[in-house]
């Protein structure tokens, strides 16, 4: 018999936060879990932190690899779990001591695949978010056509909110995509929720979920037309084979425009750029065919919509810093 749960961290050069994120996995009220850590090719005090936190418990495992992201990281790590449910934590979050004591009662209690609950994102350390599904009221269980397009756009997000059956992960062959730089949880969680019956969430925030600066959820990428079209490439293939309907491609046609638009954002974040790099940055986006062409698809016209159709890109310029100002306070 294996443990009831097998936690999956992977490492890449966060030994600050790095005891903060085991010490509240191994403090869990529920003992019977395993710890899997799979250092992503770390340097030597990282590499040597996540030994000798292994020394100090008998329920965690490393794995030392060379580093090749965060997706193969965890993959590395469901093909070395025993749990009978998996979990995912990252590296600079934590979580609260009965997190996966309340999911794990509520999954066998249900027998179901997937339990998804809320989580408090705090930023720099300072404000502090809850993180919920604002269109599901209260805990409860939905099926899968209970999950319109908006929803799924929705809950379909952070992989480490979430614990899954091994079965039923394995059954369906269910991974994280290699190659991309953003995504890989939505990715993971749209092909888990299209192969399942469902889900159940509980509507409390055990998940603390840690904002860095340069996090690279929020940070610049000079190739970011490259990262967001791939990315939602891999998630309109996965809505065909596992979604019905169109709505579900469309809805997420105006998220893959949300995303241009916090490309659009993080150029005007502390990147180094000059003032004029910025602008021809941004300009150079706004011109991005596949920006246009999702723009053209969905309708959207909002206030940034209409200034990039009419290329008023220093107006959009202006709009962009004064979001970010009012995104600081």
């Amino acid at each position: 018999m294996g443990p009831l749960v097998s936690v999956i961290i992977p490492v890449y050069n966060t030994g600050p936060y790095l005891k903060r994120c085991i010490g509240s996995i191994s403090t869990q009220t529920l003992r019977d879990i395993e710890i899997i850590i799979i250092d992503d090719g770390s340097e030597h005090t990282t590499a040597d932190m996540c030994d000798q936190l292994a020394a100090s418990d008998s329920r965690i495992r490393v794995l030392h690899k060379k580093n090749e992201g965060v997706s193969v990281a965890r993959n590395v790590g469901l093909s070395m779990a025993l749990g009978k449910y998996i979990g995912f934590v990252d590296s600079d979050d934590w979580i609260a001591s009965e997190m996966y004591n309340a999911l794990y009662t509520i999954a066998e209690k249900g027998a179901y695949d997937i339990i998804m609950c809320d989580a408090l994102t705090i930023l720099d350390g300072k404000k502090e978010t809850v993180d919920t599904f604002t269109q599901i009221k209260q805990s409860s269980w939905l099926s899968k056509q209970d999950i319109t397009p908006d929803m799924l756009c929705e809950v379909a997000g952070s992989a480490c909110r979430a614990l899954y059956s091994r079965g039923f992960i394995e059954a369906n062959s269910i991974s994280f995509p290699v190659g991309l730089k953003l995504s890989e949880d939505r990715i993971f969680n749209i092909s888990a929720l299209g192969n399942s019956k469902g889900f159940y969430y509980l509507k409390q925030p055990f998940y603390y979920r840690y904002v860095r600066k340069g996090s690279a959820a929020y940070g610049y990428h000079s190739d970011a037309a490259v990262i967001i079209t791939k990315a939602y490439s891999e998630i309109e293939k996965i809505l065909k084979e596992s979604w019905n309907g169109s709505s579900y491609i469309n809805a997420y046609k105006k998220q893959e425009v949300a995303s241009f638009y916090g490309a659009i954002n993080a150029i005007y974040s502390p990147n180094g750029l000059t003032l004029l790099e910025r602008y021809a940055k941004m300009v150079e986006l706004c011109n991005n065919k596949e920006f246009l062409q999702v723009l053209s698809d969905t309708g959207v016209s909002d206030k940034r919509a209409r200034l990039i159709r009419g290329r008023l890109f220093h107006i959009l310029c202006l709009l962009t810093c004064f979001i970010r100002l009012k995104q600081s306070l």
